[in-house]
């Protein structure tokens, strides 16, 4: 889920008190820490053979990878395409297009 749909749909039915600390950048943040648990649970749960969740797709971990501090807020299509492909090595650029 995106920003402006939480903000306009999930953040009015918090309490006043919490949504007076979420922003745009706390939003990206918890979102990145929830999806860093996520893998850590699906990694050690893959040792026992019980494994519920299939791992994240490479368009989520892209997501993160832009997510990250780091990464730049606007980037070109080159930028976007060669991020896509150190994530997920072959993707085609119809593919990229189509998610971002």
């Amino acid at each position: 889920m995106g920003w402006p749909l939480f903000r306009d749909q999930v953040l009015p039915a918090l309490p006043q008190e919490t949504r007076s600390h979420i922003d745009e950048d706390e939003y990206l943040a918890m979102k990145v820490r929830l999806l860093e648990a996520l893998e850590r649970c699906l990694r050690d749960g893959g040792d026992r053979g019980d494994r519920v969740v299939t791992p994240l797709e490479w368009k989520t971990r892209l997501e993160l990878a832009l997510a990250e501090p780091a990464a730049l807020r606007v980037l070109d299509r080159k930028s976007i395409l060669g991020l896509a492909r150190s994530v997920r090595p072959g993707v085609s650029d119809p593919t990229v297009e189509r998610w971002n």
